[in-house]
């Protein structure tokens, strides 16, 4: 017998495992820390993640590692 559909009342979906980020940089700003992680999803490209104090601030995938750390890096010294 097969699994259930996914549509039956009862059915679980096991909770989503996360993924460490490899930190790039953590600089205080206004007397909070802000934390750069890239996220590696393959062949979906890579994602740049920022933190502020711990809480996820925004993200935004790049189709390359090297241009999401020329975002980091843009990020970090505040030319954008």
């Amino acid at each position: 017998m097969s699994d259930p559909p996914f549509y039956e009342p009862n059915h679980r979906i096991p909770p989503r495992q996360p993924r460490a980020g490899a930190s790039l940089w953590t600089i205080q700003k206004d007397g909070r820390n802000l934390t750069c992680e890239l996220r590696d999803d393959g062949e979906w490209g890579v994602e740049l993640q920022v933190y502020r104090e711990g809480e996820f601030l925004y993200g935004r995938r790049w189709a390359t590692r090297a241009l999401a750390l020329a975002e980091a890096e843009e990020r970090k010294t505040g030319k954008v």
